[in-house]
């Protein structure tokens, strides 16, 4: 029972971390107040919007691979970029480093609940 209450916060946990991420980069390419000009979406945008929505959807799940790669594949690429630029935007970097967490969690003590799990129903 307790395990059940830990993944449902730490699946809670990640959905925040991926939705955070999702909103800045909305902000960030429709209504980019640094900006002086209306910049419209770009392919790398679509991308990272894309790889925080699957963040989001891996979250739910429970899907500790699923997460570490939603993770990866957002800071290697840009996320180190916005990490490094000044103002809102670079907590974008910092979400998707601290989105590493969660997927540890379901990476390490997910599997061992699952073994355990289908241990006791043999």
């Amino acid at each position: 029972m307790a395990t059940d209450r830990r993944d449902k916060l730490w699946r809670i946990a990640g959905v925040s971390i991926w939705t955070s991420s999702l909103v800045l980069w909305i902000v960030l390419w429709f209504f980019n107040p640094y900006a002086s000009t209306g910049e419209t979406i770009t392919i790398p945008g679509m991308v990272m919007i894309l790889v925080a929505l699957f963040g989001v959807f891996a979250s739910m799940k429970g899907s500790g691979m699923g997460q570490l790669l939603a993770s990866l594949g957002s800071i290697l690429p840009i996320g180190l970029y916005v990490l490094g630029s000044p103002g809102l935007f670079a907590f974008i970097g910092v979400l998707n480093i601290v989105a590493i967490i969660p997927a540890g969690y379901f990476l390490v003590f997910g599997r061992a609940t699952n073994l355990s799990k289908s241990a006791e129903n043999r």
